[in-house]
């Protein structure tokens, strides 16, 4: 939804909200049903590609003199004071990926290793750290609340004087709908096999060729969903919405991980079975 919605604002007002919406509804069906193994090899060539583009846009946020560091310090001033609820539940969807690491994970060999874990946290810090407070520094700590789209007007404030594309936005554009499709085909895959799990009969397969129709259909619902989501929604039921996901997802999330810590307590105390008994040799 919030996709179509900077589109149709910002991209091509004269086009059918509704036609955006079908096509994208209709890629995150159609890239959520493949198989793990391609939805990770997707998910790295689009990582790759979109790499350089974020580096071009905190480069051009960092070193662009519109850029006002005192209201940043003035907001960095207050971490002393609690957080609310609400913030504490969108700050931490931003570790909500480890929901997909656990069905990519078993597609790694049994020895695989992470090489240079330590820069997964000083990356994530440094991106969450650009991410919060550039629109702060453009906006001011006032008027930073106002705007809806918040990181698009961010972007549309800046401009490259000698580059073939003179405006950042339409960089921008290109780098929120690659993350915004790879989202979708994660949530949509992640959600597919969580359903297919749920069956006794349900064996992991990472490649599957051709694609069962119980991806299809599972998929489908998923997009019908978000499509009638997309009719009924504005932008303030979206806001709305979007407040009371993020603060139930971060309690069934603190639920799931005391039930899967209590199960590995438990398994962990277990008593083991004995091994068999030594069979008597023919001469005891």
């Amino acid at each position: 939804f919030s996709l179509t919605q900077t589109m149709e604002a910002f991209l091509n007002p004269e086009m059918n909200e509704y036609l955006f919406m079908a096509l994208m509804v209709f890629a995150a069906m159609f890239a959520g049903s493949r198989s793990s193994r391609t939805v990770q090899f997707a998910c790295e060539i689009l990582v790759l590609l979109s790499l350089p583009l974020v580096a071009l846009i905190m480069f051009k946020a960092v070193s662009n003199r519109q850029l006002n560091w005192d209201a940043i310090r003035v907001v960095a001033g207050h971490f002393r004071d609690l957080p609310s609820i609400k913030v504490i539940a969108a700050a931490t969807f931003f570790f909500s990926g480890y929901m997909s690491l656990m069905l990519f994970n078993r597609l790694n060999p049994p020895d695989f290793k992470v090489r240079h874990l330590w820069t997964l946290p000083l990356l994530g810090t440094l991106f969450s750290l650009f991410t919060f407070f550039i629109p702060i520094g453009f906006h001011g700590t006032v008027a930073v609340e106002e705007y809806i789209y918040l990181w698009s007007v961010t972007a549309d404030s800046m401009v490259m004087k000698f580059g073939f594309i003179q405006r950042v936005f339409f960089i921008f554009l290109v780098l929120y709908s690659i993350l915004s499709l790879m989202f979708a085909m994660n949530t949509f895959h992640s959600a597919m096999e969580f359903f297919k799990a749920c069956s006794p009969r349900y064996k992991p397969q990472p490649e599957q060729v051709p694609v069962p129709k119980i991806n299809w259909i599972l998929c489908a619902c998923f997009g019908l969903v978000a499509f009638l989501y997309g009719i009924w929604a504005n932008d303030e039921k979206n806001q709305r919405v979007t407040e009371i996901w993020l603060v139930c997802r971060f309690s069934l999330e603190i639920v799931t991980m005391l039930v899967v810590a209590s199960l590995a307590v438990a398994a962990g105390r277990k008593p083991r079975a004995s091994s068999p008994a030594r069979a008597a040799s023919p001469g005891e």
